[in-house]
Order: structure tokens, then C-alpha cells, then sequence
């Protein structure tokens, strides 16, 4: 049953535009990081800033506002006025980072550890977020970029010799860096089931949901849905710039997830989700020409790239727009980094939690147990 109790209350209409050319291509070393904007209005942007939008274009000489094409220059002279249109509807902008290189290695992870495919790996391990964190973080802390290319390359048929030559790779890359004697086993007996039993661990081919377009746009919605999801919201509408490649993908994405609620604290199980109902209609893809919210996140992508991957520091009325803009937005990363965070803030959150000896005892138990289980049925 999905949750619906509450009565009507607060509107939303959202507004998602995407920067940098990637697709399946992670590989771009010009272009390191894909990243999606979303920007959520309590107002229908089409009906309250259409005519303001059109006139700030206008004013500059353009039909539409487009940052890579206006640069910082023209920026600076329509920023005051998209400052305007954020504060009268009370916007705000939630941002996605992915770093590309890393999507790779985490996907090979996945493949490999997904305990319903690899008998090696207990649903605990697995299952439960600070552990599979853990692992994700040092296993692809071990991975080369080169050999999360090679994985990317054969992942679009995969082949048993190709399976055991990038696994054998990992396996010297674990033995060096790896020092946490748990840690390593958990990695290498589950490196080593695959080696046995390549095709039924890594089962399936490289396809669109795999790419930063849809894996970002998936985390854009979790992020809604989580800000959003327990109080009297509704998402009136929720449009994303037209685009050819993967329109598809994304609509599917959207129904997958439109109901998604997650928990993200330290002991979640994996499948642990509330179902909640806020959308009114489903995603829109449309023309940026068509919609002036489409219009005002790509002009706040181009300016939030450009600070935080180029260091670029704004002055007059651009630095006016980005300040406000810093206390009106969030970003979600996916790096090695940002994995390498919540692993020490979920331990943290862990080790503030009161317990007994008698609670460690039976926690001790517990373990021992399941660690008998997994290895009988690695082992069968």
C-alpha cells in the first residue's frame, strides 16, 4: 500500500536540466564529472516568470538562456533578475555530481558483490549500508582506472576470459592495498566465486540505465523524495530537458522510483523503503524553449561547475545570484570521496549509539553464525 493520508497541501513543480556530455562514455578525461540539476518552485515557473525569462533573454541578445552559451559576462547582467524569480517563488536547487570514472568502478562492485549472484557474499555484507559501503569504498579504492575501463569495455558482452583476466588484476590490486584482514577476505573470497562462476555473477550487458544520465536523474528523484516525501507535498508537475538518447530511460526510471522513499542511515537493509505518493503527473520531457525553469538550472549548472570544478569565484551581481544560491541548494556527489565521507560519518554515527557487553556478545554470535552460513554456501 502506498501512503496517501494527507490532505493537499503545499505545491511543487520541479525543473531538471543536465550538464556534460556523457552517455556511456565515462571515459572522457576532459569531462571527468556529469552532473544534473533540479529546480523546485512553489510556483508554475511557465505562468509567473515566462515573461520576466523572455525579457532577461531579450535584453542580452538571446532567445533563450543558455550559461555555456551566455559565459560569465552575460551571466552577470541577467543575475539579479533570476535572483528575483528564486526568491518570489521560493525555489529551491538540488544538485548532482557524478564522477564518471568512479560510476564504473561501482557498477563493477555491484555485479560482483550482489549477494543474490555471487554465493560468496552474505545478505548481510551486502545488505546492510554501512557494511556494503565499506566494501564498495575499498574495493573500488583498488581498482585502476584502467582496469574500470577494460571492465566498462567488456561489459558490453561479457566473456569468460575477459571476466577472469580483470579479475585476476583486482585480485594483486587487493592483496597490495588492502590491509584490513576481514576486509581482504570478504573481497577475494567473493572475487574468487566470480572466477568460478563468471557469467552467472556478471549476467548482464552494458544498457542506458547504466549511464550518469539516468543513475544521476535516479538520485535527483531519492533526493525529492526523501526532502519531500513526509510532509503535506505535492509535485504539481516535474519537467526534464528534451534529450534524444536516453528520453526513454529516463521515463522508465521515474516509474521505478516515483515512489521511492529510502532510509539512509548506518544499519539499513538494502530493500528497507517507505512508499510514498507525491507525484500528481508523470515526468515531462520537453524543450527548454518551452519551459524558462528549464532555462534558469542549466544557467545555475553552468555557474555551480564553474565554481566547483574550476575554482572560478564570482564578482558583482553573478556573486550576488551564487551566494543566495549557496543557501538554496544541496549537492549530492557520487566519488570516491564522497563514499570515503559517509563511510567515516555512518562509523561515526555507529560508535555514538549506546551498547552493553551483553549487546556486543550477542552481536558476536550473530556474526559468527552467519559467517558459518556464508561459507557453506560458497562452499556448496
Amino acid at each position: 500500500m502506498i501512503k496517501n493520508t494527507k490532505k493537499d497541501g503545499m505545491k511543487l513543480f520541479g525543473y531538471c536540466d543536465e550538464s556534460g556530455n556523457s552517455g556511456l562514455n565515462l571515459f572522457d578525461k576532459n569531462q571527468p564529472f556529469f552532473w544534473v540539476g533540479v529546480l523546485l518552485s512553489e510556483a508554475d515557473l511557465n505562468e509567473t516568470a515566462t515573461l520576466k525569462v523572455n525579457t532577461l533573454s531579450n535584453n542580452i541578445g538571446k532567445n533563450e538562456l543558455h550559461g555555456n552559451e551566455m559565459g560569465i559576462s552575460l551571466i552577470n547582467e541577467v543575475s539579479l533578475g533570476i535572483k528575483e524569480i528564486l526568491i518570489e517563488n521560493k525555489c529551491h536547487v538540488i544538485f548532482v555530481k557524478i564522477e564518471k570514472i568512479f560510476l564504473a568502478k561501482l557498477k563493477m562492485f555491484d555485479y560482483l558483490f550482489d549477494n543474490t549472484n555471487n554465493k560468496a557474499v552474505s545478505s548481510i555484507s551486502y545488505g546492510i549500508r554501512i557494511l556494503r559501503l565499506m566494501l564498495a569504498n575499498s574495493f573500488c579504492s583498488c581498482v585502476s582506472d584502467e582496469d574500470a575501463e577494460y571492465f566498462w569495455n567488456i561489459y558490453k558482452n561479457p566473456r569468460v576470459d575477459d571476466i577472469s583476466k580483470l579479475l585476476e588484476n583486482i585480485k594483486k590490486s587487493i592483496n597490495n592495498k588492502v590491509t584490513d584482514k576481514r576486509m581482504k577476505e570478504l573481497i577475494l573470497d567473493a572475487i574468487q566465486w566470480a572466477k568460478k562462476n563468471p557469467l552467472e555473477v556478471f549476467n548482464y550487458k552494458l544498457g542506458k540505465i547504466d549511464s550518469p544520465n539516468v543513475v544521476a536523474f535516479s538520485q535527483i528523484l531519492l533526493s525529492i523524495n526523501n526532502l519531500y516525501g513526509d510532509n503535506n507535498f505535492k509535485i504539481e508537475k516535474i519537467f526534464h530537458d528534451s534529450q534524444n538518447q536516453f528520453g526513454r530511460s529516463l521515463l522508465d526510471i521515474f516509474e521505478h522510483y516515483k515512489h521511492v522513499q529510502s532510509d539512509f542511515s548506518a544499519l539499513t537493509i538494502l530493500h528497507q523503503i517507505n512508499l510514498i505518493d507525491i507525484y500528481k503527473k508523470d515526468l515531462q520531457i520537453v524543450s527548454s524553449d518551452n519551459e524558462c525553469g528549464i532555462q534558469i538550472i542549466d544557467v545555475l549548472l553552468y555557474m555551480v561547475k564553474k565554481n566547483v570544478q574550476q575554482k572560478i569565484m564570482f564578482e558583482g551581481d553573478c556573486k550576488k545570484l551564487y551566494d543566495y544560491l549557496t543557501y538554496h541548494s544541496s549537492v549530492i556527489e557520487i566519488s570516491q570521496a564522497s563514499y570515503e565521507n559517509e563511510v567515516l560519518r555512518l562509523k561515526s554515527e555507529i560508535m555514538s549509539r549506546p551498547f552493553t557487553q551483553e549487546d556486543a556478545s550477542k552481536g558476536m554470535k550473530l556474526l559468527n553464525e552467519f559467517e558459518m552460513k556464508r561459507k557453506e554456501r560458497m562452499n556448496n
